[in-house]
């Protein structure tokens, strides 16, 4: 019983497309903390 059926297929790219979506937000939330630690660096002096 190893037929994959076309389910489990879109089934995979629905997770493959929201793990791709969530390691963007993970990157662009990173990037604006290291953006406020600069920010915050510069005005202390």
């Amino acid at each position: 019983m190893s037929t994959r059926k076309p389910v489990d297929a879109l089934y995979g790219r629905c997770i493959t497309k929201i793990r791709t979506s969530l390691c963007r937000l993970g990157y662009r939330r990173s990037q604006r903390f290291e953006l406020l630690d600069h920010a915050r660096g510069n005005l202390s002096g």
